[in-house]
């Protein structure tokens, strides 16, 4: 199992459990912690429930239980003995903010090469990004796409509800977000928040980078970009890109000019080192050899 597969792991669960264990400070015993989350008078008998049965009878008690297992597998929570607490670098630091805290903890364990347990995930959306920036795409569009580039099994998209879970997990980690379009809801490829988080370890020492730099950095700091672990795994088996290596994904390019309008970057052109082609919404493309970081 993994978050995208457990549907009661949905991210409002598993803050509440963090916070709750932050909170507590000290190892609680399992069956207190799911008293405290779930308590009998809510929670009505305790049963063991098969995986396949229907989540609308699953007990509550039952699906505390099945988040704070996931929350072990992730590594953000320590079981030992009966005892639950969080790991230790899951533990906010003091003047943190807490939500940026815990989605950077889920972060760095769902990128761990040796941490399989939530990889589907982030194959899921290192594919996402992948796609058309400039065109949101609805479930059924997202399904037609998964069914034309992969294979039956939909990277583990399988049906609605594998997609509503995905699309709560990468609207809360920041990789990507709703909005409204014709009365339909469309998910949104946009890596902004994520390579904005990237910057510091990007641009060491420095405040400004050739692109073709700032290229092999990021494929070492995150599996969702271009030649990061995930997206190759992807094109491996998939060939889902075939562009030239001086072409950026519509979505990389894309926040790329976000944080330029933000006034975080500038997008220079040097002639001394090789142009790389961003697209733009029109289908053109524009050409840059270099960013510099603003520092704001």
């Amino acid at each position: 199992m993994s978050v995208l597969n457990e549907p009661f792991a949905n991210p409002s669960r598993v803050r509440g459990t963090w916070r709750l264990l932050a909170h507590l400070g000290s190892p609680v015993e399992r069956s207190e912690l799911e008293e405290m989350l779930s308590p009998f008078s809510i929670a009505g008998d305790v049963r063991d429930e098969e995986d396949n049965e229907d989540p609308s009878e699953v007990s509550h008690r039952n699906r505390i239980r099945k988040v704070i297992n996931e929350m072990v597998k992730m590594g953000v929570v320590v079981e030992e003995g009966g005892m639950l607490c969080l790991a230790e670098d899951a533990v906010p630091l003091d003047g943190t903010e807490w939500d940026d805290f815990l989605v950077n903890a889920i972060t760095r364990r769902i990128f761990d090469l040796h941490n399989e347990e939530n990889h589907d995930l982030v194959l899921l959306i290192s594919w996402f990004y992948s796609q058309n920036a400039y065109a949101p795409m609805t479930w059924d569009q997202i399904a037609r796409a998964l069914d034309e580039q992969t294979d039956p099994n939909r990277l583990g998209c399988k049906n609605k509800t594998r997609f509503e879970q995905f699309e709560y997990w990468a609207n809360y980690l920041g990789f990507t977000w709703t909005l409204t379009i014709d009365r339909q809801t469309r998910l949104v490829v946009d890596p902004t928040n994520h390579l904005s988080k990237l910057l510091p370890d990007l641009f060491v020492g420095t405040d400004t980078l050739r692109y073709s730099d700032i290229q092999s950095k990021l494929a070492s700091l995150s599996p969702l970009l271009e030649n990061g672990w995930a997206r190759k795994a992807l094109n491996k088996k998939y060939s889902i890109e075939n562009r030239d290596p001086l072409v950026l994904s519509s979505s990389t390019a894309f926040a790329w000019y976000r944080l330029q309008e933000e006034g975080t970057i500038e997008l220079l052109r040097k002639s001394d080192a090789d142009m790389f082609l961003f697209p733009e919404a029109s289908g053109i493309f524009s050409g840059f050899s270099g960013i510099t970081w603003k520092r704001v």
